[in-house]
């Protein structure tokens, strides 16, 4: 029996070529010669066929994840216990091409011990439409943080180019933590440093005897709890920038 239909295969075979000169796919692909040009051959023996799934059963066959029951906030705790941030800043509008440098100026015990340039770049930025370049000017610029013990990685991103840097304090205790606290204004001033962000270690309640920190997410310029913040922690670095006149 198994020998008869081997046979039947191989002349229904026969009767589809039969005649006809190879194609050059069938020249190429001799196993495929007697079917349709448009099919594709067996890959490891499976046949083509378009893949009829959405994007997200693609990448996730074994419905592993369950996106259809995560929510953004989901994704953001989940961020937030890997210890990483992502913020975006607003400068404000811009009427001509400014320069803008990104520094880090680090403090212990309230008084002023560095400053790092973290970046340096242009109130403009090229882009292209239909091949040709034109500019334009930022309006916000995104940075991403993740904490790790008494560093933090530091990834700057605007529309023209990104940039990444380690900020690192001093631990003055064992059971210090460290966070990131973002300013709610953040608009630009002409030569005048504008503050974004805060790397700071907690303190310690010696009425309590347990670290604190700061109890608010967002800081206002000489806001009740930011003084707090920049009084009583005992290393903390504040991320600003400042805008010049460009030189070109």
């Amino acid at each position: 029996m198994r020998m008869l239909q081997i046979l039947v295969t191989c002349l229904t075979s026969l009767q589809l070529t039969f005649g006809q000169s190879p194609t050059s796919l069938e020249k190429e692909n001799p196993m495929t010669m007697g079917l349709d040009e448009k099919l594709l051959p067996y890959v490891n023996g499976n046949p083509y066929k378009a893949d009829p799934r959405n994007q997200i059963e693609k990448e996730n066959p074994m419905d592993f994840h369950n996106p259809e029951e995560t929510s953004m906030q989901d994704v953001l705790e989940g961020f937030e216990a890997l210890g990483l941030y992502i913020n975006k800043f607003e400068l404000g509008k811009f009427d001509k091409n400014y320069s803008i440098v990104l520094t880090s100026d680090e403090y212990e015990d309230g008084k002023l011990i560095g400053i790092d340039t973290l970046a340096q770049f242009s109130s403009t930025y090229v882009y292209f439409d239909s091949q040709k370049p034109y500019y334009d000017f930022l309006d916000k610029i995104k940075i991403i943080t993740k904490v790790n013990g008494n560093k933090s990685d530091f990834h700057l991103k605007t529309y023209a180019m990104s940039t990444k840097n380690v900020i690192e304090l001093n631990r003055k205790n064992k059971n210090s933590t460290f966070h990131w606290r973002t300013y709610k204004e953040t608009s630009w001033k002409l030569n005048k440093k504008v503050p974004l962000m805060v790397f700071a270690s907690s303190w310690r309640d010696e009425a309590y005897g347990f670290e604190r920190f700061c109890g608010v997410m967002h800081l206002t310029e000489n806001g009740k709890y930011t003084n707090e913040l920049l009084s009583f922690s005992p290393a903390y670095a504040i991320i600003s920038y400042r805008v010049t006149p460009d030189s070109n």
